[in-house]
């Protein structure tokens, strides 16, 4: 995903006073931060849930295991225990999704992007506004990321809940 400088909104900020200029800067970066940290939140809330879930899914293999292992299988806990097992292997991928790489990046602020605008006599006041419309584009581009985490988070608690009702629903028949 490549961002795109939103020229109307760089011209408009050219205009702006260099102490306004500045202050929209250092805003900008500290939104872009807490925005960047957000997203290492939003992974690792993933991968931790995606781990728990993980687990439970292998504790629900071995009450699968227990139900089978009797000379008459409990086929209530087998039944409840297989499905929690799948549901909560399912509900693991979809947080370990969630937390995949993606192509959010910001491009555009290492030292060679400055060399055309040198070469191009471009102003130190419009070099600042170009940038501050690139932060903005890139807090914006966050957006579907951040929507997209969330729904498959949202995915894998329905998932667990699910697991849990069947589970439970074995252990009561089948205990």
């Amino acid at each position: 995903m490549s961002l795109k400088i939103d020229q109307y909104l760089a011209e408009h900020l050219a205009k702006a006073s260099p102490e306004m200029l500045d202050e929209i800067l250092r805003l900008s970066e500290v939104e872009l931060s807490a925005t960047a940290e957000t997203a290492r939140f939003r992974d690792q809330r993933g991968v931790a849930l995606g781990a728990v879930s993980g687990s439970m899914a292998a504790a629900g293999l071995g009450a699968f295991g227990v139900g089978l292992s009797g000379e008459e299988p409990l086929l209530p806990l087998v039944w409840g225990a297989g499905v929690f097992a799948v549901l909560m292997l399912l509900a693991a991928a979809c947080c370990f999704w969630s937390a995949r790489p993606s192509s959010y990046y910001v491009p555009g602020l290492e030292p060679s992007r400055w060399v055309e605008d040198i070469k191009d006599g471009v102003s130190l006041h419009q070099g600042k506004a170009e940038v501050a419309a690139l932060y903005d584009a890139a807090i914006k581009a966050d957006g579907p990321e951040a929507k997209r985490q969330q729904e498959c988070l949202q995915y894998a608690a329905v998932l667990a809940v699910l697991a849990v009702i069947c589970g439970g629903m074995g252990a009561l028949y089948g205990g």
